[in-house]
């Protein structure tokens, strides 16, 4: 079989029995691979490569594309020449889908997961997060001032130490920083962020899962135009938001949402994005409405919502009557571009 840059040290054989799919990534340019099976059933699926249908099955991969084949019900045999340089398998892929994006094992897909709560809710439409009432994106990037309501959130006291924010830049690039509170005092960032999604407390002054989270509230506010961009409540030891903005390079598929209304009030919860760029004045739309009365709902969607890079999205809520304690959650895939 001929081979062309050959990335391999040695004749390479990896053999895996059933429907299971294989994982190679190649390091140095185009290989040639051939793939055998103990039987005529056809290969089921082929993902990375391009096929020659001729048997044994001859596959081209560029360089840094995963391979992920698999045989209905056969013994897949890769069988590599010998060459120079190196090449990886990954562990093993399963079926599963989500697990296999966690895991690592799917080139170019992460996985996001947001979980948003408030009880807070009211008649007035607002958005599910630990600030209440609506929520306002930064205009520009700035460095955060980051504070909390207690002294005890610090070095020697008993509450929060260290805290990570998570967030986009200026070009929409991810970002994150630790920084060390000092308790009522604040703290500003050595990064400016366009964007905060998430803050943890990474370390803290007690050892329990219980009482070991923040004393106070911690907040995060733009040093510069003092807006609130993100605030985790006493105990929680992370913020609860449901806003999040898909960073360059990526698009988001929403696979699935959980909502979730108190009792004895029904709630309504709009899903949100924004259609055009913040900076050419992007208007929100309702992307999906659901009424929900003192239970949960899972919606899982078989074609998942589309969300384009740099898009801010979010989930509202509100009741009929009085304030009730809301939650949403929703599943995403990140794709490269």
């Amino acid at each position: 079989m001929a081979t062309s840059n050959v990335s391999i040290t040695t004749s390479w054989t990896l053999v895996k029995t059933g429907p299971t799919l294989l994982p190679l990534t190649i390091s140095t340019p185009t290989i040639e691979i051939e793939l055998s099976i103990s039987n005529t059933t056809p290969l089921d699926t082929l993902v990375g490569g391009t096929l020659s249908k001729a048997k044994p099955y001859s596959v081209l991969l560029p360089l840094g594309q995963n391979l992920y084949a698999r045989s209905k019900n056969g013994t897949i045999t890769i069988v590599l020449d010998d060459g120079v340089g190196s090449i990886s398998a990954n562990s093993f892929f399963s079926d599963d889908i989500g697990l296999n994006i966690s895991k690592g094992n799917v080139l170019g897909h992460s996985a996001e997961f947001k979980f948003a709560r408030s009880n807070a809710i009211t008649t007035t439409e607002s958005v599910v997060w630990d600030g209440g009432g609506d929520y306002h994106w930064l205009t520009s990037a700035e460095k955060m001032s980051i504070v909390s309501t207690s002294t005890e959130d610090a070095v020697g006291g008993t509450g929060a130490i260290t805290l990570i924010i998570i967030g986009l830049d200026a070009d929409f690039a991810p970002i994150q920083e630790t920084i060390t509170l000092t308790g009522t005092t604040p703290v500003i960032t050595d990064n400016e962020y366009l964007r905060i999604f998430r803050a943890i407390v990474l370390t803290s002054g007690t050892d329990s899962a219980t009482t070991d989270a923040n004393k106070g509230d911690i907040t995060v506010t733009g040093n510069i135009s003092t807006e609130l961009v993100a605030k985790i409540l006493i105990g929680n030891g992370q913020t609860l938001m449901s806003t999040y903005t898909v960073p360059a390079g990526k698009t988001a598929y929403l696979g699935a949402a959980t909502f979730g209304a108190g009792e004895g009030k029904q709630c309504t919860f709009k899903a949100k994005l924004r259609n055009a760029p913040q900076a050419s004045g992007g208007a929100f739309s309702v992307k999906y409405d659901i009424p929900i009365y003192e239970s949960a709902f899972y919606a899982a969607f078989k074609t998942p919502f589309k969300i384009p890079e740099k898009s801010d999205t979010c989930f509202t809520a509100k009741t009929t009557v009085g304030t009730i304690d809301a939650s949403v959650s929703y599943e995403m895939i990140l794709v490269d571009n």
